[in-house]
């Protein structure tokens, strides 16, 4: 019938714009990631010093000789994640069995 052709090329336009507009945020999205933090992240950032320059050129040159991804580095800082005082505050804000 003359219905079903129509709908037919109807259903073939639409899914070829559907496909092409569906690329086209596939594409949108692989070039606009981003980085959102929570209100409590940017509290915390708040609350911290801020890096010196100097100590922030130490820590780019840290990662690029691949000091932090030393085991016994890597030990230190869950050490110190673990026992900080913002850790153990979010623990017990979300009563949180720290021996799971």
């Amino acid at each position: 019938m003359k219905i079903d052709f129509i709908n037919s090329a109807l259903n073939s336009i639409m899914g070829v714009e559907r496909n092409q507009k569906l690329r086209a945020v596939q594409r949108e999205e692989i070039r606009t990631d981003k980085a959102e933090f929570s209100r409590e992240a940017k509290k915390m950032a708040k609350k911290q010093k801020a890096l010196s320059p100097e100590r922030l050129e130490e820590i780019k040159r840290r990662i690029a000789e691949g000091y932090y991804s030393r085991e016994e580095i890597l030990k230190e800082i869950a050490e110190r994640m673990l026992n900080s005082k913002d850790f153990q505050e979010f623990i017990k804000s979300r009563k949180i069995d720290r021996n799971l």
